[in-house]
């Protein structure tokens, strides 16, 4: 016990190393960096960024009129996403060597795409840092009777409402048949521009519906070429019902990153005349996204994970002030890190117990077991879906199976498989409510008994892949701006090269 307290205090006070991009500095330069990085805050700093990190927000409860609405519905009506599917799929073309990829043009007119993120913005602004979800139910005899042979193998012999209050996520085989129609929650991860994950997990699962809500957790865009297609489909299902579809944010839906990806380029490419405004737009609706989702008061949600912060929880969560991009720090300090930026960027690690600066990413801090699970027990939660990495089966459990990262981009890495997660909420439809619940309820059903007081949802994860055209590696926009950036390094060397002879 004493071996592991001194190493979470070697975790929370180990000192910043020098970044490899600062490697070839002279000495002197090098030494005056690390003593910056490795400086504690002064107490006026510190209170100047609380000021801005947890600044009062006030709502503005911007309404979506009946007559937005219907406009929307005119232009999104029956098979509406079907229809966006086909001409998505009518894009796929191959290249001169065969390679399979996309042409990139505009697929929703310009004037929806206005309209859907104006009034998306409206709408996401009303909600709370951390949307509260409740799994829809179904009573547990019904779900036990319907499960294939497949799932029942996974489930403990002796499986009930009791085993649920501690019982991990359940990991599938890939291709493991569909469970028959009930109510359920999906969580989707990363999606990054790729279309296919939508139209995959929506094939499967069923389209968004009043018993088949849906939770992505950020980074709808970049890399694909289908960002703004996905973002736009995703608001329509949720100014249609806005119960139905729930949206958090991810570290690409900020200014800074979305600018040095692809989104802009893909919306200068398919909106040349409006790419401007339209970006904007974006950017403004990024801010109005949720940062996080509390579901049946048992899971955690959130892009990247948590936050060193002093006494950060998720009640702080709500606090913080979410319409701005999150202040990006290179400091050991990290107990003065931007909130914001932690939960949007940080990473769970195995190789420590507490809290320390994410040097992998160059922001935000990594976390280990011991912090994840203070967080939980403080935040009276039991475990975290994060996404935000890319994992080689598409989830990855860590820290006792209390954190699960979940990424939804199929080849990202060009041989990674996709993953989501699928929640049941289950009920016993026998159970009687006791006499404070008869004298206080208008509704005393099973049905809503389980509302009020939710158990932890059956969690399953299923795996899935996509095609080649949907390869990140065969993306043209992402394609051609790496290449772009790889030739004016090369131009920069020659000409620093040419100098250096010149002298």
């Amino acid at each position: 016990m004493g071996k592991n307290k001194n190493k979470a205090k070697t975790d929370s006070e180990q000192s910043m190393q020098l970044p490899a991009q600062y490697a070839n500095l002279p000495p002197e330069y090098q030494q005056q960096l690390m003593a910056q990085l490795n400086s504690v805050p002064t107490k006026q700093e510190i209170e100047r960024r609380s000021r801005i990190y947890f600044a009062n927000m006030k709502r503005a409860n911007q309404q979506v009129s009946k007559s937005d609405i219907a406009q929307v519905q005119s232009w999104f009506s029956d098979n509406w996403f079907g229809e966006l599917t086909k001409k998505v799929r009518e894009t796929y073309i191959f290249s001169q060597d065969q390679t399979a990829t996309v042409a990139i043009q505009r697929i929703i007119p310009v004037e929806q795409v206005i309209k859907i993120l104006e009034l998306g913005t409206k709408l996401l602004s009303n909600s709370l840092n951390v949307e509260n979800i409740i799994v829809p139910g179904t009573p547990i005899t019904e779900l036990q009777g319907d499960l294939p042979k497949q799932y029942k193998d996974k489930l403990p012999a002796d499986f009930g409402l009791q085993s649920l209050q501690s019982m991990k996520p359940v990991e599938l085989q890939y291709n493991t048949p569909q469970i028959p129609k009930h109510p359920h929650l999906i969580i989707v991860g990363d999606t990054h521009g790729t279309f296919e994950v939508l139209e995959n997990v929506f094939a499967k699962e069923g389209l968004p519906a009043d018993d088949i809500v849906y939770l992505f957790n950020g980074d709808y865009v970049d890399r694909g070429s289908f960002s703004i297609e996905i973002f736009i489909s995703l608001l329509v299902f949720k100014l249609l019902n806005n119960k139905c579809m729930y949206m958090l944010r991810g570290n690409h839906e900020t200014a800074s990153v979305s600018s040095m990806y692809s989104l802009q380029e893909e919306v200068k490419r398919k909106y040349p005349d409006h790419h401007e405004q339209i970006f904007q737009l974006f950017v403004k609706c990024f801010q109005a996204l949720p940062i996080a989702a509390r579901i049946n008061d048992s899971y955690y949600v959130v892009h990247g994970g948590i936050s060193g912060w002093p006494g950060f929880d998720i009640d702080m969560i709500n606090t913080l002030n979410r319409f701005r991009d999150p202040e990006s720090q290179q400091s050991s300090h990290y107990q003065s890190f931007d909130p914001l930026s932690d939960v949007l960027w940080s990473d769970p690690s195995e190789d420590l117990e507490k809290i320390r600066f994410n040097q992998t990413r160059g922001t935000a801090i990594q976390f280990g077991k011991t912090a994840i699970k203070a967080f939980l027990k403080s935040s009276k939660m039991q475990f975290l879906i994060r996404s935000h990495t890319c994992v080689p089966e598409g989830y990855q459990l860590m820290h006792d199976a209390h954190t699960m990262t979940l990424f939804s981009v199929p080849n990202y890495n060009e041989k990674n498989l996709g993953a989501y997660c699928v929640l049941y909420g289950l009920y016993d439809a026998e159970k009687q409510p006791n006499d404070l619940q008869r004298r206080s309820l208008k509704d005393c059903s099973a049905k809503a008994l389980y509302e009020i007081e939710p158990a932890v949802p059956l969690c399953f994860i299923r795996q899935f892949n996509c095609s080649d055209h949907a390869k990140i590696i065969n993306q043209p926009i992402i394609r051609e701006m790496q290449e772009r950036q790889m030739q004016a390094q090369q131009a920069q060397i020659f000409e620093m090269l040419r100098r250096q002879g010149a002298m």
